[in-house]
């Protein structure tokens, strides 16, 4: 429906309405001059007024042609007033007005700007019924009316229907069929973009970016490389989200070097890369360890004019963790801070992990002690990472406190059972072990957290082999084949690293006949038996 009371004259509008309308009728000039106001207020968003002047138009005179009721749709549109706009569309003929195609594209547009898909259908139909040419824009409208990534049949089909009505596609359609289609539908998306480009169509920067995006969202990186340099080699536009989404293409593909000169090409093109981009070129970097890149790259992206984010220096952290470098990325936690910005889980766990790679565990249960004077609530990625540094360090004691009140989860304990099997506390393992069984029993100083846990899948082949690691540390081959049934029992799939942990035990224990069988067992099984496997089972016969 429409707005209620009309606004009523603006200040010296009355003075002017009587010089306005002298010169009365559709062609008048006065008439154009109220078309202009009405079509200033649809600019300024300002529709009710609009719609209170064409209101005094038809009750004072002169009676407002089909350009100014265009004008008004249009002021509605501006401010997605999607409604008010069909409703106005649909008064027309009762004023004696027929509607032209200006009016009915007005009114699909602001169907589309409130995302009412049927409206725009609807009206595109009817606009079609009368014999009017729509033109391109009435399409266009229509396919942005899609929901973004579920409409790829229909934008398809409107797109067939443009051609068959003589409208040609341009800059507009391309874009907005491509994000009807979105990266559910990448390949339509791609084919509809290849036909539009053969059929002389020239794509815009954005519609370019928004084609490699769609293929990087869609995890087709090397289409979305492909894509983007191909586009480049025929000198089309560049802009900051094909980068971005170019840059994503290659981190995905764990192709750092192109993120990086993709990141700094952006550069030299003078376009100023953004967090998105940035974390995704550092990303990259941080896949493969390459933490001199990494940080040489944050170090560009912070002297230029682009306000690196959390997410960047997180990144950052990360490509620091794989080779240990552990100093430096205590560093960039400081700098995170320096910069302004709030330190997260994200951040300070990848920290943590650089110490426990760099051999300094005792550092990494100093920033999870400080974690809380940082305003972060370590979660279970930093609690286990702590045990990890535990584990390390064979501070069993450690982490078993940083068990305690938790559920049984795989990750932390198994880091936990390998810390008491360092620490030949095997008893402390076998308890943490049972723990992680279905139903099974909370180990002494660790009690059972509420919620479900890992323990509802059971322990898997890593914790298996830090438990027997245990048992043959303490020399406990009894011990060790009972855990090995045990874990058979519940559905281990034990691999070639849980058979030789439990061949070390036996042969740990003297107990060559125990390890024989457990090799025979593997090639039964069709298991790659390795060399280790065979050295620990002729140790074992070879103590005997």
């Amino acid at each position: 429906p429409l707005p209620g009371p009309p606004l009523g004259p603006l200040p010296g509008q009355s003075r002017l309405w009587g010089a306005w309308a002298g010169s009365a009728g559709p062609a008048g000039r006065g008439m154009q001059r109220f078309t202009a106001l009405i079509s200033s207020y649809g600019r300024q968003r300002q529709w009710p007024r609009a719609l209170g002047l064409l209101d005094q138009l038809q009750q004072r005179g002169p009676a407002p042609s089909v350009i100014t009721y265009g004008a008004a749709i249009g002021a509605c549109a501006q401010s997605g007033q999607w409604a008010a706009a069909v409703a106005l569309l649909a008064e027309l003929p009762a004023a004696q007005v027929q509607p032209d195609a200006a009016a009915y594209r007005a009114a699909i547009s602001a169907c589309a700007r409130g995302q009412r898909t049927v409206w725009a259908l609807r009206l595109l139909a009817a606009l079609r019924r009368t014999g009017l040419r729509p033109g391109a824009a009435a399409f266009n409208a229509t396919i942005s009316a899609l929901e973004p990534g579920a409409g790829s049949g229909t934008a398809l089909a409107l797109l067939a229907q443009m051609r068959a009505a003589a409208a040609e596609p341009d800059t507009a359609t391309c874009g907005a069929v491509l994000r009807a289609c979105g990266a559910g539908r990448w390949a339509c998306a791609l084919r509809a973009f290849v036909e539009m480009r053969g059929a002389a169509v020239r794509p815009d920067a954005a519609a370019c970016g928004t084609a490699v995006d769609i293929l990087s969202r869609a995890r087709q990186w090397q289409r979305a490389l492909s894509l983007f340099f191909e586009l480049r080699l025929a000198r089309v536009a560049h802009s900051s989200g094909g980068h971005a989404a170019a840059i994503s293409a290659g981190s995905q593909g764990a192709r750092w070097e192109a993120a990086l000169q993709l990141f700094l090409g952006a550069c030299r093109y003078g376009l100023e890369p953004d967090a998105v981009g940035c974390s995704a070129a550092l990303s990259a970097c941080a896949r493969q360890s390459r933490w001199q890149e990494a940080v040489m790259l944050l170090h560009e992206a912070r002297r230029g004019r682009m306000q690196a984010n959390a997410v960047c220096f997180n990144a950052a952290i990360g490509a620091c963790q794989g080779d240990g470098r552990w100093e430096l990325a205590l560093e960039l936690l400081r700098d995170l801070r320096a910069a302004g910005l709030a330190h997260d889980v994200v951040g300070c766990s990848a920290a943590m992990a650089a110490c426990v790679q760099g051999g300094h565990w005792e550092a990494a249960l100093e920033l999870l002690r400080r974690m809380p004077e940082l305003r972060v609530a370590p979660n279970a990625i930093c609690r286990n990472a702590g045990v990890a540094a535990c584990k390390q360090g064979s501070h069993w004691e450690g982490a078993l406190c940083l068990l305690r009140g938790r559920p049984p989860e795989t990750v932390g304990w198994t880091a936990a059972i390998a810390a008491c099997g360092r620490a030949a506390q095997w008893a402390r393992a076998l308890g943490l072990f049972a723990g992680l069984l279905p139903g099974g029993p909370p180990p002494p100083g660790v009690a059972r957290g509420g919620g479900a846990g890992a323990s509802a899948r059971g322990p898997d082949a890593v914790a298996c082999s830090a438990a027997l690691a245990a048992c043959k540390e303490g020399q406990q081959w009894e011990q060790a084949l009972a855990l090995w049934a045990e874990a058979r029992h519940v559905g281990v799939a034990a691999g070639t690293a849980a058979y030789t942990a439990a061949i070390d035990a036996c042969g740990a224990g003297d107990h060559w006949q125990g390890a024989v069988a457990l090799l025979r067992e593997m090639v039964s099984e069709r298991l790659e038996v390795d060399r280790v496997a065979y050295n620990a089972t002729i140790h074992a016969c070879a103590k005997c």
